[in-house]
């Protein structure tokens, strides 16, 4: 039993909770240093999960030239650090040393986990000002600043009142010294951490350029093998074809607004959501997408708000401003096909935080639209019919969420977006033969 004097601190209650923390951080970090690799490498199709929209973009400040550090990864250095950390907690005090009570050897232990807290305390300062610079927040690393300040104030408050902080840190580096040496800290637990800051080291350093080789290359091939998508293909290929009744006349009322050449060999509809997230990470895809295919292929857009304010099929209302932003959009369009795509694309900015009416108001004067028209296209009833029309289609059709594609009339299934590329390009030699082109 530990001893009564020392209370908590001796029982572990300090140190489970920093185990708690640090583990939480290594998943994190090690997310972060995957995600960094991705994007850095250009292997991250649309946008990431960490990517809320507005300032809230983990993907912008992976691109940043502050995601490094004298060519280190920073998130790689994240985990170093937090390997370390739990290194020392599983380690444990140093115990064997009669020169010092019970008492004394807990308070030299957590005055070391003191020392690997304050150490972190500048760093998260740094980055959180370069994150400002730049303009952009990562949740992830916030929340990594977070753990390094509740860290430092779980050790702080273990820390004994008989000696100032100064004194804290000069016996916690001391300590941290002597558990790194064998003759103190034991040939076995100092063999431990250094084998810890190795591998840690060695996954700082070498992780991104591993993940490269090992994962992202044969990922980026696999998601091309014909093999591999042919089961995607096939259930395409038997799928019932439909008539998805696309208005092509230039009445902006009635229009489906699409992307591509309008004889491209293959028409892809897409049922979206504005609120929808993965409908979000789409829309960035898109445009690249058409680029990619250079002629080939045409983009429709049609609504399928998960909302029972226009959509029947939905029981709850869901996402509650899908079907004014869907409205929005059409009513856009009425004022041009750019304004139509402007508009779609600052819909699918706003950060998960932002979706509000008083933010929606104010989105045609920032696109600059005549927004004497627009108000009026909203008090009329033709943009809720069309949309009305869309869903309609869509419940017959059985479509069940969003993003729903069909390609040529029948419905295309996969089960990553970075599928769509090489399933397309299936797809179109396939159409091309068909019609002898």
């Amino acid at each position: 039993m530990p001893s009564p004097e020392v209370g908590d601190v001796t029982a572990g209650g300090t140190r489970r909770r920093c185990v708690l923390l640090v583990v939480l951080a290594l998943i994190v970090t090690s997310y972060l240093l995957y995600h960094t690799a991705a994007v850095r490498g250009g292997y991250l199709t649309g946008q990431s999960a960490c990517n809320l929209g507005g300032s809230f973009n983990c993907d912008k400040v992976a691109e940043s030239p502050y995601a490094e550090l004298f060519g280190i990864s920073v998130a790689g250095l994240g985990f170093f650090y937090f390997a370390l950390w739990l290194a020392l907690l599983i380690r444990g005090p140093l115990t064997r040393r009669p020169q010092f009570g019970r008492s004394e050897v807990y308070q030299r232990y957590h005055s070391a986990l003191f020392v690997l807290a304050t150490s972190g305390l500048p760093a998260i300062a740094y980055f959180a000002a370069m994150s400002l610079l730049i303009g952009y927040v990562c949740i992830f690393c916030a929340l990594i600043y977070l753990i390094v300040l509740v860290l430092a104030l779980l050790t702080w408050r273990a820390l004994s009142p008989g000696y100032g902080t100064v004194s804290h840190l000069g016996r916690g580096a001391s300590e941290l010294l002597e558990m790194f040496t064998p003759t103190t800290g034991g040939l076995f637990g100092a063999l431990f951490l250094w084998g810890v800051v190795l591998l840690s080291g060695l996954v700082a350093v070498l992780g991104p350029g591993a993940l490269e080789r090992w994962y992202f290359e044969p990922q980026r091939l696999l998601l091309n093998d014909e093999e591999y998508l042919r089961p995607h293909f096939e259930a395409w290929q038997q799928a019932p074809k439909h008539d998805l009744r696309i208005d092509e006349s230039d009445d902006h009322k009635t229009r489906d607004y699409a992307l591509g050449a309008d004889d491209a060999v293959l028409t892809m509809v897409e049922f979206s959501d504005y609120q929808c997230p993965f409908c979000r990470r789409t829309a960035l895809h898109l445009k690249p997408l058409v680029k990619e295919f250079e002629g080939k292929l045409r983009i429709v857009q049609r609504a399928f708000p998960l909302s029972s304010t226009c959509n029947p099929a939905v029981p709850e209302v869901g996402h509650e401003y899908s079907c004014l932003a869907s409205e929005m959009a059409r009513c856009a369009g009425e004022q041009g096909d750019e304004a139509y795509w402007q508009m779609h694309d600052s819909l699918f900015a706003l950060d998960a935080l932002e979706w509000s009416v008083e933010r929606l108001v104010v989105l045609p004067a920032e696109l600059g639209l005549d927004t004497a028209q627009f108000d009026a296209c909203l008090a009329e009833p033709h943009a809720r019919q069309k949309i009305a029309a869309d869903v309609e289609l869509a419940n017959a059709l059985g479509v069940q969420g969003t993003p729903t594609f069909y390609v040529n009339g029948k419905h295309l299934p996969f089960s990553r977006l970075e599928e769509l590329p090489g399933l397309l390009r299936m797809i179109y030699r396939q159409q091309s033969k068909t019609s002898g082109g």
